[in-house]
Parts: C-alpha cells; sequence; structure tokens
C-alpha cells in the first residue's frame, strides 16, 4: 500500500472527551501537512498500512489496526503541556510525531528520514500550513485569481486574492471562509471558481455555487464577498445548509 496519511491523537484514557478534542483540534494542521507531503513521495509500505497514527498517552504497542492503520503508541507528559504556551505546544507535536517515527521504524521499513526533513522544513517555515487550492488566470480583465488556504493550530481560512497580472501586484484580498481546525469542516469545500456575470462564484464538491464575489469591485480595490443563499426549497435542505454556512463563519 501507498502511505498517505499521517495522524496524531489523544488515547482514550488521557482527560476527558473535551480535553481530547481540543488536543485533536490543534494537532491536525501538522498532521494534514505531513499527510499532503508525504503523498508526493508514493511511499509503498511492506505491511498492510496506509497511514501512520501515533495514539499519545497509549500503552499498547505497534500494531496494525482497523482500516489499515498502523498505531504506535508514544507518553504524554500531562503537566508539562498544560504549562505551555502555544508556540511551545507546536514542538511538542512535533517532539511527539519524530518519538512515534522512531518507533514504528522499529516495527516496519517507514520512510523515516523523509518524515523527518519534511518535520524540519515545517519548523524552517515557522510552522504555517499554507497551500494554493485553485488559481485563475483572467486574461480578458488582465488579473489572476487565487484561492490560500492557512492551516493553523486555531482555525482553518481561505483567501481570495485579486492580482494585476501586468505588474504582479495585489489589488485586494479578503477572507472568504474560517472553520474549526479538521478537514472535515473544509476537505469538499473548494472545486471551482466560476466567472458569471461579472461574479466569481465558489463552487463545492456537491456542485453548489455557495459564495459569490464581486470583481468589479475588486478591480477597484474593494472585496466583497457573500454567501449564497439555499439553492433548495424545503425546510431540512435549508435549515442543514444555513448550519453549514454558519460552521463555515467560525470566529475562534
Amino acid at each position: 500500500m501507498i502511505l498517505k496519511y499521517i495522524t496524531m491523537s489523544l488515547n482514550h484514557n488521557v482527560g476527558d472527551s473535551q480535553y481530547r478534542l481540543h488536543y485533536d483540534f490543534n494537532v491536525r494542521f501538522i498532521c494534514n501537512y505531513l499527510s499532503r507531503k508525504i503523498r508526493g513521495y508514493h511511499f509503498l509500505t511492506k505491511e498492510p498500512f496506509d497511514t501512520i497514527c501515533i495514539n499519545v498517552g497509549g500503552t499498547n504497542s505497534s500494531e496494525i489496526v482497523f482500516n489499515n492503520v498502523l498505531q504506535i503508541s508514544v507518553p504524554f507528559n500531562m503537566k508539562y503541556y498544560e504549562n505551555i504556551d502555544g508556540s511551545n505546544k507546536c514542538k511538542y507535536y512535533i517532539e511527539l510525531f519524530r518519538q512515534g517515527f522512531v518507533i514504528a521504524n522499529t516495527y516496519t521499513d517507514i520512510p523515516l528520514d523523509i518524515l523527518n526533513n519534511i518535520l524540519c522544513k515545517f519548523e524552517k517555515e515557522n510552522c504555517e500550513n499554507v497551500w494554493i487550492a485553485k488559481r485563475k488566470d483572467l486574461k480578458e480583465l488582465g488579473i489572476k485569481i487565487i484561492l490560500k488556504c492557512v492551516f493553523s493550530m486555531r482555525n482553518f481560512s481561505a483567501y481570495i486574492i485579486f492580482i494585476d497580472s501586468k505588474i504582479q501586484k495585489e489589488i485586494c484580498s479578503g477572507m472568504i471562509v474560517r472553520t474549526k481546525p479538521d478537514e472535515i469542516y473544509f476537505d469538499r469545500l473548494f472545486k471551482d471558481m466560476i466567472v458569471r456575470n461579472d461574479f466569481l462564484y465558489i463552487r463545492n464538491y456537491n456542485n453548489i455555487e455557495f459564495i459569490k464575489i464581486d470583481i468589479d469591485k475588486a478591480l477597484h480595490g474593494i472585496f466583497q464577498s457573500s454567501f449564497m443563499e439555499c439553492p433548495y426549497d424545503d425546510d431540512d435542505s435549508i435549515k442543514d445548509y444555513n448550519y453549514i454556512i454558519q460552521e463555515l463563519s467560525y470566529n475562534g
């Protein structure tokens, strides 16, 4: 199998459910970074797993568990963790990943050097997980449009940036989405950027256009975006759609 995912979570015996949820949210941006980067190496595992999961605070030895996951247990210093700030928490997460990778490599061959190099690069980039999700070149208007994603310990945010193609200078930009820090909230949000009648529409993987941005105002340096109304008429669909929009406006 090809190694595709790197995850980390607190063992179910550590803290209460809210404590574990908070921890798992905080570390997701690193899991996402590692997973996106490791896929590019197409590493073929010898054992039947495509995921390495670091089980923080667990006591079991390394083992293949359900759904093709290699689970690795590492110790957790709760007292230390609770007395450090955000930047040092990030360093602690990285140290736990490194410990887990070393243990995993004693169980079976994994790309240990590659994973450590990815972590080093992540640290050199100030622990920022940023990527470009979509690009669109509107030659007739002389602009480029970029959809940039920023995944942090606290949240996930997406931005639209309008760039003057001739001088390669930003005209304006703005945030269009902010969610809780987990892929479940944003993983299938951005399928296409569509231009129609002087507006830019963002379409998700359900083929629903859920955001529109005024291009004419953007050309004049004014960023204006809004969520679209629910495309369905029934009450249940409207309720579900409005709940999703609320989740895309997270203020944490």
